[in-house]
């Protein structure tokens, strides 16, 4: 088994804090088996959200969505990490992806 976490997409910059945004993460089943797994996403070194029973079938991609409201974070930058939790996972190193960094540049 072999699940890749392939990349953390959202915007760079936010100037409007009245709407919601989405951040997406791409995760990939590299292998033919259907596989089940947990994918973490964290803002900001603590969990925003968890997606429990992640089902890829063999060599399937998904993206898994979550709304964030930029309004608490006024004039902060925000950097979002995922990771994959799968047990015997063949290749773990690329069971998380580069950070993703939001600047929240709108006023208070």
């Amino acid at each position: 088994m072999n699940l890749e976490l392939r990349m953390i997409k959202g915007k760079k910059t936010i100037t409007n804090c009245g709407k919601i945004r989405k951040v997406k993460v791409y995760v990939k089943n590299r292998t033919v088996a259907h596989e089940t797994a947990r994918v973490i996403h964290h803002k900001d070194g603590a969990e925003a959200y968890i997606w429990s029973n992640v089902k890829l079938k063999g060599r399937q991609a998904k993206k898994l969505t979550l709304s964030y409201d930029p309004s608490g974070d006024k004039g902060h930058s925000v950097t979002w990490t995922a990771e994959i939790i799968i047990d015997n996972d063949a290749y773990p190193a690329d069971n998380s992806a580069e950070p993703r960094q939001t600047e929240v540049t709108c006023g208070p």
